[in-house]
């Protein structure tokens, strides 16, 4: 431990920040008076401090003008204080409390930036916080990148995000993982607030906010310059994989173009043309649907006398289907124009019902074609002929939609028209006025679905009812949902699946990476108290279709929330739930599960301990589990230290209490292959730490296919520098346990190992960082080189 703030070697003189993880001071150094920063980190226990010092350990070796030099550290208890360079005038966030900047100085302290998040870029570090605020300026107006590096990797470890989700990057809100390119979707971000003053969509609360950063197209501001408004669309590219690198926007227009006099902006040429038809369906209700006036007089030989009352075959029999089509048409429009006349209004309903009825069974529908051709369906849609439409018409929806029905909609009464209406619209409008369009009538198709999925089996209510259930603010009736879930199994998919859509769109945080799939916290507050409690109740009754979305549901209404967790597993159905799922074949649901069973793991009472390390055992054999599986066992192993259970190492297993975790289980996890092998990595690396785990680390060493294991992982692996860092962290990890076993027998293979390191990255191939090709990526990296020699120096080269 240094000493140095404790014997006086620094004196802290006022606060100038405070993040969420800890305060930020301006000192002095006594003797020299020479002003720095430092930056006060609190953490809990010692694996903590260990992945902290890990990472203090590579940051020491960045060097760069544009990023905030890194000087020391100070440990005192549970305390750590990070030495920095101290930036005399603060940063961009200030300046812009006088006002936002001109285009010009932007790109000043925009190109300074991009060289910053560059060259850490290339070092395999991500910044993931890139704004105004961490912009700092030094006296002679030099931009430092701040707050990388150490409070990157806390915001990973961390359980909820600190701050606004204006700056993130829509992969990073939806859980996908950030990367190099996700800091310029900040630095874009960044930009619009530099030169308006606020990040895009700051107007928006924090899940509406999350909402437009995913779905939206943000509009940059027409006086913004056509150069400007351009690098902008390439930082805002929502496909993370064709977003624009910090290398190609130094090469940006904007950033090099001759500087000319301004001139004003003819906004004429911006106005946005709508040619969507669309909305030329959206009809005013008070349309008159009644059809125009021909140009020329109907031929008297094609007008019937008068409207005889046959039968429907005689009808068919004496007249041909033109002419049936021009009486029925005559008696809508006289009907159309007999306003308060029940009588004819039902006459013409039940005349139409039989007509088409003998039609569609003796005629093959031709006189509904010719009906449809001569403009008959306005007619019915303004009668209101219901039953007629959803009768003969109920295929023919997106026609009725083109016909006008839109605007009858709000005086439809039967929900399975509305139901069929609103469903159908969905696919001949844009995603946006679909969405206004069913918050309009939010009332009316919510009580419609409802009523439907409790009379029919109707396959359109229970896709609808999907699609609302993603539109912000559309109310769902969740105790109804409830009770639909308890009363009809074929609805148990549709229900949990809406439930879930209902939280996933009021997203207010984005937490950290120990989430899974969705990876993000939402407002439960929409929830009736009692779900859990149904959540429960329910875990019997599901059907093995719907598990998925139950156990997702589970997790969405639990997780992050002590109280709920504890309910859900007290009796124990939740857990056997797991255990299923961990035999059965299907295990795409047991992710969800494990992740819950993780999180219950951290509070533990002792008779609790053995049913999670059999459920972290059990699922060691699975690999899409992997990460979740060391994780509960690696919490049992802290509970069991905070109650004091005795934790014995043996030749063939680790006992906690007395439950057994088998070592070769642990070891061959190592060389089990899955899809999520860098959330696997670092939780491995994490649990090889341990003392405990020193055996582990010789056995995984002792296998004859090791060093084959480490060629494999680093040539899969080759074009992402994150990972490759994490194995050499592994890998250092491993030696250094290997040291203090005083094992000499793998000596040869150590050495093997250091040649390895040494060659593995002295190929003379273009160096592309970020962009995903074929080229090995790392050996411009100083971390990669200062793991490389760490390792080597461990293991005596």
């Amino acid at each position: 431990m240094d000493n140095s703030l404790a014997h006086g070697t620094y004196a802290l003189k006022q606060v100038i920040g405070r993040g969420a993880y800890g305060v930020v001071y301006r000192a002095v150094k006594r003797g020299t008076n020479k002003p720095c920063a430092i930056k006060q980190i609190e953490f809990e226990d010692e694996s903590e401090l260990n992945e902290h010092m890990l990472e203090i350990d590579l940051l020491k070796n960045l060097r760069n003008q544009n990023i905030v030099e890194y000087r020391g550290f100070i440990q005192k208890s549970h305390e750590l204080y990070i030495i920095l360079e101290y930036c005399s005038r603060g940063s961009l966030r200030d300046i812009l409390k006088h006002g936002p900047l001109l285009e010009d100085d932007t790109v000043n302290y925009v190109t300074q930036t991009l060289h910053g998040l560059r060259y850490l870029h290339e070092q395999g570090v991500i910044h993931r916080d890139i704004k105004a605020a961490n912009l700092l300026l030094t006296e002679d107006g030099v931009v430092k990148l701040a707050d990388f590096g150490v409070s990157t990797r806390i915001n990973r470890m961390a359980m909820t995000y600190a701050g606004s989700p204006n700056w993130m990057a829509p992969e990073v809100m939806t859980g996908q993982g950030a990367s190099t390119v996700s800091d310029t979707w900040s630095l874009g971000a960044t930009v619009v607030e530099l030169l308006t003053g606020n990040p895009p969509f700051h107007n928006l609360v924090n899940e509406s906010a999350c909402y437009a950063i995913v779905n939206e197209e943000y509009i940059a501001p027409l006086t913004l310059s056509a150069e400007c408004r351009d690098f902008l669309a390439r930082c805002f590219q929502k496909n993370m994989f064709k977003r624009a690198t910090a290398q190609e926007l130094l090469g940006h227009s904007w950033l090099n173009r001759i500087r000319k006099p301004k001139s004003k902006i003819n906004l004429a040429e911006y106005v946005e043309k709508d040619d969507k038809w669309d909305v030329d369906f959206v009809l005013d209700s008070n349309t008159d649907m009644t059809p125009s006036p021909t140009k020329s007089p109907v031929q008297e030989h094609l007008v019937p006398a008068d409207f005889k009352t046959l039968s429907v075959d005689q009808l068919f029999i004496e007249h041909s289907t033109d002419s049936i089509v021009v009486e029925l048409i005559k008696s809508l429009c006289e009907t159309l124009t007999a306003t308060g006349n029940v009588g004819s209004m039902e006459f013409v309903n039940t005349r139409t019902l039989d007509v088409l009825k003998y039609d569609r069974q003796f005629n093959h529908s031709a006189l509904k074609k010719k009906f449809i051709e001569n403009g008959g369906l306005p007619l019915l849609i303004s009668l209101r002929l219901e039953t007629v439409l959803l009768t003969f018409f109920d295929k023919n929806v997106k026609l009725l939609i083109q016909c006008g029905i839109l605007s009858q909609f709000s005086d439809l009464k039967n929900p399975k028209l509305i139901v069929l209406v609103s469903y159908h619209y969905r696919s001949l409008t844009s995603h946006d006025m679909w969405n206004r369009w069913c918050l309009s009538y939010k009332s009316k198709i919510s009580s419609a679905v409802n009523t439907e999925l409790t009379s029919t089996k109707c396959n359109e209510a229970e896709k609808l009812l999907l699609h609302i259930s993603m539109v912000k603010d559309f109310p769902l009736d969740i105790s109804k949902l409830m009770i639909l879930a308890k009363r009809y199994t074929h609805l148990q998919n549709c229900t949990f699946t809406s439930l879930n859509n209902s939280i996933k769109r009021t997203i207010v945080n984005v937490p950290t990476s120990n989430l899974i799939h969705g990876k993000l916290f939402y407002e439960k507050s929409n929830f009736a108290q009692s779900i859990t409690q149904w959540l429960l109740e329910m875990i019997p009754q599901v059907v093995y279709k719907a598990t998925e979305p139950f156990v997702e549901l589970c997790f969405h209404v639990c997780h992050l929330n002590n109280k709920s967790i504890t309910l859900l597993m007290k009796d124990g159905l939740f857990l056997a739930l797991t255990k299923r799922l961990l035999k059965s074949s299907s295990n795409s649901s047991l992710p969800w599960c494990l992740n819950l069973c993780s999180e219950y793991a951290k509070k533990l009472k002792a008779d609790h301990i053995g049913t999670m390390i059999e459920i972290g055992v059990s699922s060691l054999s699975i690999a899409n589990c992997l990460p979740n599986s060391i994780e509960i066992i690696l919490n049992c192993y802290n509970v069991a230290q905070q109650i004091d259970l005795p934790i014995v190492v043996h030749k063939e297993t680790i006992t906690i209490g007395k439950y057994n975790v088998p070592l070769d289980l642990l070891v061959a996890s190592f060389y089990q292959d899955n899809g999520r092998f860098d959330k696997y990595i670092t939780k491995y690396t994490k649990f090889c730490s341990l003392p405990v785990a020193s055996q582990v680390c010789v056995e995984v060493l002792d296998q004859e296919r090791f060093i084959g294991r480490i060629h494999e992982l680093f040539g899969r692996f080759k074009t992402s520098l994150i990972i490759q860092i994490d194995l050499l962290k592994f890998l250092k990890v491993l030696v250094i346990q290997i040291n203090e076993q005083g094992t000499s027998s793998e000596d040869e293979k150590l050495q093997v190992l250091s040649k390895f390191l040494t060659s593995n990255w002295n190929s003379k191939e273009n160096f592309t960082p970020i962009k995903q090709g074929h080229q090995r990526v790392g050996a411009d990296s100083v971390l990669i080189q200062q793991l490389c020699q760490d390792i080597q120096h461990l293991i005596g080269v």
